[in-house]
């Protein structure tokens, strides 16, 4: 929609995506210097960030989750936190204001066509699935079960 807002004069549109977008890469880099400042190899650090930087870290996240992969050592938290900080930073800086963002075009903006309709949708849908496993994570964690029966 970025490329749209531009090509159809909504510059303020597609500003404001691409700042959301921004502040999801920054903050994510920022939570990885985080995970891995104690981490021995930096290597690793330049991986991780190469991740966010491929928009791939939240698969290389689930990928670790699913296969049982254990604290690090040097890490701050185990991979199955990691990937819910993450999804939580990708929904609140670019999932839920980039649907706003798109709700305001589609209310009071020129561009109502049948692409900006799907992209809204797949929007929400896709902020409402994120928020929704976030939850789901956090309701079946065996740690949290145990505080909070």
């Amino acid at each position: 929609m970025i490329l749209t807002y531009y090509s159809t004069d909504e510059n303020g549109f597609a500003n404001a995506s691409l700042i959301s977008l921004l502040a999801n890469i920054i903050i994510q880099i920022a939570f990885v210097f985080v995970q891995n400042r104690n981490h021995t190899s930096k290597g690793r650090l330049f991986k991780e960030i190469m991740y966010v930087l491929s928009f791939s870290k939240p698969s290389v996240d689930t990928y670790r989750v699913v296969i049982g992969a254990e604290i690090e050592v040097g890490a701050v938290t185990d991979p199955k936190r990691e990937m819910m900080y993450v999804k939580a930073i990708e929904l609140f800086t670019e999932a839920i204001p980039g649907a706003l963002i798109q709700t305001y075009v589609f209310l009071v903006g020129s561009n109502q066509t049948s692409a900006a309709v799907l992209s809204l949708i797949v929007s929400v849908f896709t902020a409402a699935f994120t928020a929704t496993s976030i939850s789901y994570d956090l309701d079946v964690d065996k740690l949290k079960r145990m505080q909070t029966p």
